[in-house]
């Protein structure tokens, strides 16, 4: 698939994007359904209101775009960058599920979306937002959340056993029956100011 055949097309089916360069373009309206995006840049664009629906982004990059009131259902990233990434729901936040595998998610926004049974496998996801945001029976595996902040979250039975550098405070976020371990645990008292001595 060329870069011009997206710009001028509205729906795809089962289509391969290989190595496909789209820097700072808009789209509008695209329905993208069982696609696999391999190689592809799609810096600074703009997807809004469009659908994913069981698509695949493997080792690409997706810095500063935009997928705003967009529907997200059964998504894969996989070796993909995600900095400065805005994901706005399409009025129901339901229809948002993503599975992210060993991804850069750097300084990115996931506001008031419903992301119950997320997978984020061995990523690192720095200084980035969940925000009203329901996490509940989420997995962080091996997963760095330096500088990543939870507000007004739901983490329930959320697994943090294996993630690292996470400061999660108990009084603003549900926290009931989520998993942690070791040290990282102590990452439940920074808000207090409370500093351990082990």
């Amino acid at each position: 698939m060329k870069n011009r055949d997206i710009s001028s097309v509205e729906n795809f089916w089962e289509i391969p994007f290989s190595g496909v360069k789209c820097v700072n373009e808009d789209f509008y309206n695209r329905i993208f359904e069982r696609c696999v995006f391999e190689g592809c840049d799609f810096h600074e664009s703009r997807f809004t209101g469009s659908k994913f629906l069981n698509c695949t982004f493997n080792d690409c990059n997706l810095s500063v775009t935009r997928f705003d009131e967009s529907v997200m259902k059964g998504v894969q990233f996989s070796n993909s960058k995600l900095t400065g990434v805005v994901f706005s729901p399409a009025g129901d936040s339901e229809m948002f599920s993503v599975y992210y595998d060993r991804c850069v998610i750097y300084s990115s926004n996931f506001l008031g979306l419903c992301l119950e049974n997320t997978s984020f496998n061995q990523c690192e996801i720095i200084d980035t937002d969940f925000i009203n945001i329901d996490l509940k029976g989420s997995f962080f595996k091996g997963t760095n959340l330096k500088g990543s902040r939870f507000q007004n979250a739901n983490l329930s039975r959320v697994d943090f056993s294996t993630a690292t550098n996470y400061s999660i405070n108990p009084l603003v976020n549900n926290i009931r029956e989520a998993r942690f371990a070791g040290t990282e645990a102590f990452g439940l008292l920074n808000s207090f100011g409370i500093r351990l001595q082990i």
